[in-house]
């Protein structure tokens, strides 16, 4: 009984670690869709909220061949406690 508790309190383990980081994605994934829907609608965008927790990167790219109306916007949040969980969304927008 011993021997079978172990692999499943390890099994246990990866699990939750496996729902707390799919659950940290999600909330970056809404976090980078809002900021990206703030930026179409030109309201300013307000991101001391999240600072405390993420590392967030706004990049405005204007791709060579794609008129000039339209804009890539590049939105990345890197989780500061854990360097390699991070959330990259990329989309074009009109200006």
């Amino acid at each position: 009984m011993g021997v079978l508790s172990i692999p499943i309190f390890y099994m246990w383990e990866n699990t939750k670690s496996a729902v707390q980081e799919s659950e940290i994605q999600t909330e970056m994934a809404y976090i980078a869709q809002s900021i990206i829907e703030l930026y179409k609608s030109n309201k300013n965008v307000d991101l001391s909220q999240y600072s405390s927790k993420y590392d967030i990167t706004i990049k405005k790219i204007f791709p060579p061949g794609v008129p000039e109306s339209i804009e890539e916007l590049d939105v990345t949040l890197r989780l500061k406690a854990h360097d390699s969980l991070y959330f990259r969304l990329v989309t074009y927008i009109r200006k």
